[in-house]
């Protein structure tokens, strides 16, 4: 008699374990599909957002090689000036 109550405490605690190990290993599985899709949306997010980036950098590029430009050809008009000057310094 005492072994059937020993047996059928281990067998409730036993079930009652499994039951927890289920229940834990579905909210792992609904937080590992919640993670997917949270990383889907992401993703998709940020896909979108690349052209937009590449072409923010397209135009900041644009932009500075037009003022490396403008910057050269005020260089070599100073450049020009300068050697007008020292030639009516020699003459």
């Amino acid at each position: 008699m005492v072994y059937v109550v020993l047996l059928t405490g281990a067998n409730v605690r036993l079930q009652s374990a499994v039951e927890r190990l289920l229940e834990m290993a579905s909210a792992a599985t609904e937080q590992i599909q919640q993670t997917r899709a949270s990383h889907e949306r992401l993703m998709s997010t940020a896909s979108e957002s690349i052209p937009d980036s590449v072409e923010d950098l397209q135009a900041e590029r644009l932009a500075m090689m037009a003022k490396l430009k403008q910057e050269v050809e005020a260089k070599e008009d100073m450049q020009v000036e300068l050697h007008k000057m020292q030639g009516n310094r020699l003459i």
